[in-house]
């Protein structure tokens, strides 16, 4: 599939099923109301392949200033949720809505995320 095939996918999908109001889910504080355990065995299914066991296999940014899946949990869990639920547009990553993955499964994702190592 080409990233042309892929980011037009993405919006396709993006729009069939809309954006889920993350109030409900993720508090000011930046707490989740997701089930952690449940999180890390979607985790274990999906994810580790890519970020690893404890999501630094990927760093996003740079060696100075290190960006893994734990520091988006933790600094925007908002940006986690959207990127878990459509992609990451130009990227291989795949996104959950494709999956079949609910809402709760990406919160659920998103309290074991937080977990993670930030640094």
């Amino acid at each position: 599939m080409t990233k042309r095939r892929t980011g037009r996918w993405t919006l396709a999908t993006f729009l069939r099923e809309g954006v889920a109001d993350t109030q409900a889910y993720i508090r000011a504080d930046k707490t989740v109301a997701g089930d952690a355990d449940r999180g890390k065995t979607l985790y274990s299914d999906a994810c580790v392949r890519c970020h690893g066991g404890d999501g630094r296999k990927v760093n996003f940014k740079d060696e100075a200033r290190p960006e893994h899946m734990g520091t988006v949990a933790n600094d925007n869990p908002w940006e986690f949720f959207h990127k878990v639920s459509f992609g990451q547009p130009g990227e291989s990553m795949p996104a959950g809505v494709n999956a079949g993955w609910t809402v709760q499964d990406i919160v659920d994702l998103l309290a074991h995320a937080q977990t993670l190592p930030v640094e």
